[in-house]
């Protein structure tokens, strides 16, 4: 209760003659919920709120007015945790106690990532999912032990990397997610991690014959890179805006290359970012001024269980005052947001 346990005793427990109900008994509760599939399950509930009655003078508290909240979390609970376990084959060849897949992932993920990189040096993120999800196959016998391979690419690979400090060990790459292109040069890329990495090396160290960026010329000036190029990029949080930006000649006029992924910016966005920050480019965010907004210009700036910067990020988004001063276009429905981010006009 509020962060701290509590002396009251509670106990859950099946029913002998009802095999997918469970049922919770202590603090006022007496009450059972549905599992949907028989199992073997331990919970642990933390209740915050500023006041709990008693049942007490041993200061038992009385959970029954949250009764409905506990039995719905349970629920949602259990039924989550039994869709993340498989069950693992024992040395006798029996099914054994529930493992979850995500620990057998993680039990599998260095032999997985040897075997998709091997001889070359570097795997696809894709490449390594194949890889572990024959492992975990052949130790569990389940056919699919994810329903979304994001699942494993984004989450289980990611946070394996990340727990193991393996950024600079091991080279996984990622797919194009959202394309960035230079302003005069044309030069286009994909927001993937080949992608970045090339376009990152190709930039000159210095320019030729040692000029400096005070160079006029009346011819074009062969460059890769921000240098003598371009001191700002647009990051837009939606695609789908590359013929309206070229209709307005939006990158010449304003020597600003511009880039954008689908949805949250991924790691290979946070890698140009990293090495455009370097190079003292400023990236401006064009986002909706909503949460999800404020979010993808979050994760753009901040450093995640997958990529931590090396620099600064030089990263700029919307204000109010900009808002305000620019006479930006609202929506005409009032929006509210809950704690989980979930929205309800």
């Amino acid at each position: 209760m509020n962060r701290t346990p509590v002396v009251a005793q509670f106990q859950m427990h099946r029913p002998t003659n009802q095999k997918n109900k469970y049922g919770i008994f202590g603090g006022g509760l007496s009450h059972g919920f549905e599992v949907g599939v028989r199992g073997e399950y331990k919970l642990l509930i933390n209740i915050l709120t500023p006041f709990a009655p008693l049942t007490s003078s041993g200061k038992d508290p009385d959970l029954l007015p949250m009764r409905d909240a506990i039995l719905k979390t349970c629920r949602k609970s259990v039924s989550s945790a039994k869709k993340a376990h498989k069950r693992m084959p024992g040395p006798d060849g029996k099914p054994a106690k529930n493992k979850a897949i995500s620990e057998i992932a993680f039990e599998v993920m260095e032999e997985a990532y040897n075997h998709a990189s091997a001889g070359v040096g570097m795997a696809s993120a894709r490449q390594v999912m194949y890889a572990a999800r024959d492992l975990i196959i052949k130790r569990t016998g389940n056919a699919q032990p994810w329903s979304n391979s994001n699942y494993f690419t984004q989450d289980l690979l990611a946070a394996y990397i990340n727990q193991h400090k393996l950024h600079d060990k091991w080279d996984v790459l990622y797919d194009d997610r959202g394309h960035f292109e230079e302003p005069h040069t044309g030069a286009r890329l994909g927001i993937g991690t080949l992608a970045v990495r090339r376009y990152v090396n190709g930039w000159p160290k210095s320019l030729p014959n040692g000029q400096s960026d005070a160079v006029e010329l009346n011819h074009l000036f062969p460059t890769v890179g921000p240098q003598s190029r371009y001191c700002f990029a647009l990051f837009v949080e939606k695609e789908g805006f590359d013929e309206l930006f070229r209709r307005v000649q939006l990158a010449e006029r304003f020597d600003v290359g511009i880039f954008s992924t689908k949805g949250m910016s991924v790691t290979a966005a946070r890698q140009l970012v990293d090495k455009l920050s370097a190079k003292n480019v400023t990236v401006l965010v064009l986002h909706d001024f909503d949460a999800y907004g404020f979010s993808i210009l979050h994760s753009l700036k901040t450093d995640n269980d997958r990529y931590t910067y090396k620099n600064k990020p030089r990263v700029k988004g919307l204000r109010l005052e900009d808002v305000i001063e620019l006479g930006l276009d609202r929506t005409p429905e009032q929006m509210v947001y809950t704690k989980n981010r979930g929205v309800t006009p």
